[in-house]
């Protein structure tokens, strides 16, 4: 698996190694719009996205994750002192090696 994601504005990622000794690769990205981190863990991506309440941004992060043909094991939404919105996925990506998971090829 890639050690980087390319992202924008500000990406940063790092490998890690979880308590059950699973390589992770995790990736953040900042800006004026959301905070998004990506996690990827075994055959699961988590998601969380960080932002002011927008309405119809979960619906639209649910069908976006649909066209990519994922399957999403968990959804939470959460408003965080009356104006911030946390959306956290659980995603299992089918088949890494399909050419619709290209995305997710090392670089």
């Amino acid at each position: 698996m890639a050690n980087s994601l390319e992202s924008s504005p500000s990406p940063s990622s790092s490998p890690s190694i979880n308590d059950n000794n699973i390589n992770e690769l995790v990736a953040n990205s900042k800006s004026a719009i959301a905070d998004v981190e990506v996690k990827f863990s075994g055959p699961n991506v988590l998601l969380k996205t960080v932002s002011p309440q927008i309405p119809g941004q979960a619906v639209k992060i649910i069908s976006a994750l649909e066209d990519l043909a994922l399957e999403i094991l968990h959804v939470s939404i959460s408003i965080v002192d009356h104006e911030t919105m946390l959306n956290s996925f659980t995603i299992k990506v089918k088949d890494v090696t399909s050419p619709r998971y290209s995305f997710l090829a090392p670089i």
